[in-house]
């Protein structure tokens, strides 16, 4: 369930950059990064 969402949410990343990423997003990136089960949206 959450794999396909963080894929989604990296391939946005990638796909925009920092500019077409609202500052949440980002910040929910860089979490899901550190924690591989955990939502953290």
């Amino acid at each position: 369930m959450h794999k396909e969402h963080r894929q989604r949410l990296r391939y946005s990343f990638l796909k925009d950059g920092l500019e077409g990423s609202h500052a949440y997003e980002i910040v929910e990136l860089l979490l899901s990064l550190g924690t591989h089960r955990i939502d953290c949206k």
